[in-house]
């Protein structure tokens, strides 16, 4: 009987496995789209000037 639970033991162990899996490719792809976000945010402030506003003829 021992294999038995060895094996009820070892599905245990691998569903958790995939659940903490998921989770954390859940939290990777949160965490990689702030990054991108905040790439994206700091790429516009660079192309845009402070004053880009002063600079356009009238």
């Amino acid at each position: 009987m021992s294999g038995f639970n060895e094996k009820i033991h070892m599905r245990g162990k691998v569903e958790e496995d995939i659940y903490f899996a998921k989770l954390n490719q859940k939290l990777l792809d949160v965490l990689h789209d702030k990054m991108a976000q905040k790439t994206n945010k700091e790429s516009t402030q660079c192309e845009q000037p402070a004053n880009a506003s002063k600079n356009i003829p009238k």
